[in-house]
């Protein structure tokens, strides 16, 4: 009696476990649409590292006067595809001890390949910079890859 009773039990419990394990697996998908006839457009899917990358990143500043002028300047990117434009370029400032920032330093892209910032004494220590450029691809814009990082430092 008591055997019998554990293999209900065990049985059981796989059966609720499948259940279980089924019904999750759905969670978190999208649904699809199986019935529906309309004509899906395609869609391109934009990877970053296809994305031409800058190339060329450096700075110049003048060394004798601690409160000078700090120009960073880089080479625009080559390349020509259609429905791909270059939009500006994205410039983002942070130390070493930290994270690259989600938001760039600049409010709009760029459409230079130079940027400027006056430095005071104690602004340009253990500083970097990283250039991402901005392209238009089928009306969304899309950031390219990170350039080097450069530091500016003692």
């Amino acid at each position: 009696m008591n055997s019998r009773f554990y293999f209900q039990t065990k049985l059981k419990l796989k059966f609720f476990i499948l259940i279980l394990v089924i019904s999750i697996s759905g969670c978190g998908r999208k649904k699809r649409d199986f019935l529906s006839f309309d004509s899906k457009q395609e869609t391109e899917k934009v990877n970053r590292l296809t994305l031409p990358a800058i190339k060329g990143f450096g700075y110049k500043k003048n060394c004798l006067d601690p409160d000078s002028q700090l120009e960073l300047s880089w080479n625009a990117p080559d390349f020509v595809e259609k429905n791909r434009t270059l939009i500006g370029y994205n410039v983002y400032k942070f130390t070493t001890t930290s994270f690259v920032p989600k938001k760039p330093i600049n409010r709009t892209p760029l459409k230079t390949t130079f940027y400027q910032e006056k430095l005071n004494r104690d602004s340009h220590k253990n500083v970097c910079f990283l250039i991402r450029a901005l392209f238009l691809i089928r009306e969304k814009t899309v950031e390219g890859p990170a350039s080097q990082i450069v530091c500016v430092g003692e």
